[in-house]
């Protein structure tokens, strides 16, 4: 289940006025068309988003969480950036600037209960197509969205983050291409556990970016200085 930017402005916007018709009403919309996206989120995901046992339907925990998450997304979706640290070095198209950091050391991880834990490895892609990836969102405006490690037709929970990415996989909700130094940790616990796959595809190598070909001073400064952090090897995956 892809989680959409309009799908959260609607939660949003239900908490903030209080109903769903107040909502609706704000959003511009009929409150049937909100009530379908909670419906579809709802079927989608496989929870309860709200509780509708009382006179006024409340979030669940699992709503509540959802949001909250959502929030960050809706967040950084508001915001632009005059530079991108950890961006894989392919641009998109236009006139940005890149230096290399080094190559990605992703892993394939599951939970130990996740039924992808107990496959034979190398895991074919027809078997992870089957279960659910977790993905962080892409909140460009006007560029292609993108992502990575990916199979076409496979389920997606999208998440604002790493740290989120890393917590939906820990409980159970997911697998996901994360760095190993992200990971190392759980896989010595044995919370996670990581899967060889038997199409691997490859990573491009990170960078950080910007756009401004002559940058203001404030953003020649970082940029002087990360290029001197990767000179002397102090910036790593």
């Amino acid at each position: 289940m892809k989680l959409t930017l309009e799908a959260l402005q609607v939660l949003d916007a239900i908490e903030q006025h209080g109903s769903f018709a107040a909502a609706a009403e704000a959003l511009f919309k009929v409150p049937s068309a909100l009530t379908y996206t909670v419906q579809k989120l709802e079927q989608g995901l496989g929870v309860a988003i709200y509780d509708r046992s009382g006179h006024r339907a409340r979030l669940t925990p699992a709503g509540e969480r959802l949001l909250k998450d959502g929030r960050h997304l809706l967040d950084a979706a508001r915001q632009r950036a005059d530079l991108v640290i950890g961006a894989p070095n392919q641009p998109p198209p236009g006139d940005y600037f890149t230096r290399n950091i080094g190559d990605y050391d992703f892993v394939l991880v599951v939970a130990k209960d996740h039924p992808l834990a107990r496959a034979p490895e190398p895991v074919p892609p027809h078997v992870l197509r089957r279960h659910r990836a977790v993905a962080v969102g892409d909140t460009s405006r006007r560029l292609p969205a993108r992502t990575g490690g990916l199979l076409e037709g496979q389920p997606v929970l999208t998440v604002h983050g790493s740290q989120a990415k890393l917590q939906a996989i820990l409980a159970g909700l997911g697998s996901g291409h994360l760095p190993r130094s992200h990971v190392q940790a759980y896989l010595d616990s044995g919370q996670l556990v990581e899967k060889a796959e038997e199409e691997n595809g490859s990573f491009p190598p990170m960078c950080f970016a910007w756009k401004q070909e002559q940058p203001g001073r404030a953003l020649q400064w970082f940029i002087q200085r990360l290029e001197r952090a990767v000179a002397k090897g102090e910036l790593r995956v």
